[in-house]
């Protein structure tokens, strides 16, 4: 299990960075570490990363660049129907 939200500072950092992230080279702060402890600013910090999140979407499970226009024009269910109730 993994999470990690940055928005202009660590939200939320849960888990072992995972494989992936450590071959892309993503930088994960902690939380209350600022960029510069990495000798970066914050926009160099963010340019990177955004590089490199959709390459990790692609390793994990799909490469949000490599999808097709038309297949938003789909119909389809999203979430956990397990527990569901029919009405």
């Amino acid at each position: 299990m993994r999470a990690y939200v940055w928005a202009g500072e660590t939200l939320w950092n849960q888990g072992t960075p995972t494989e992936s992230e450590r071959e892309l080279n993503l930088r994960c702060l902690r939380y209350a570490e600022s960029s510069d402890v990495l000798g970066l600013s914050e926009g160099e910090l963010l340019s990177l990363n955004t590089e490199r999140v959709i390459r990790l979407a692609g390793t994990w499970s799909v490469d949000p660049t490599s999808v097709e226009a038309e297949a938003f024009d789909a119909k389809g269910i999203a979430g956990d129907l397990l527990h569901s109730k029919f009405h």
